[in-house]
């Protein structure tokens, strides 16, 4: 049997200036995601193609023909609790949304697979849960 251990991140970890990235690599902005999604086929596709061939529920496994093996681990939500496993994966952007300026909130977003689809949506989320990061190659 083989162990993952996959960090959880907020998104202030992940926006913070001293880059979360190892050298070499960045945080995707949601147009580098776009690109991905684009390639794999689109939003109805793509999904199917990023997850993991394993640890979906109801059959809701990938075939994971990008190689990425998209595991689903849920989050950490903003109590601290764990939640979500098998059910989905979600994983940072850079990009901010802001739904309405005068509220001053704002959300990130994030690319979301779930296990009842092989499409994928890009979302939004709440800065503070804890979700994973996918880094990218420059």
């Amino acid at each position: 049997m083989e162990i993952r251990h996959v960090k959880l991140y907020n998104w202030y970890a992940v926006n913070d200036s001293r880059g979360l990235a190892p050298k070499g690599w960045f945080v995707p902005m949601v147009d580098d995601l776009t690109e991905l999604v684009d390639y794999l086929g689109g939003d109805y596709e793509a999904g199917l193609k990023l997850k993991s061939t394993s640890g979906w529920n109801e059959n809701g496994n990938g075939d994971n023909k990008s190689g990425l093996n998209c595991e689903s681990i849920g989050l950490r939500n903003l109590n601290g609790n764990f939640e979500n496993k098998g059910i989905t994966a979600a994983f940072w952007s850079k990009s901010l949304w802001l739904p309405n300026e005068k509220d001053q909130q704002f959300f990130i977003r994030v690319l979301d697979l779930y296990f009842g689809s092989n499409g994928i949506l890009m979302g939004t989320s709440n800065p503070g849960i804890g979700l994973p990061v996918r880094c990218l190659r420059h």
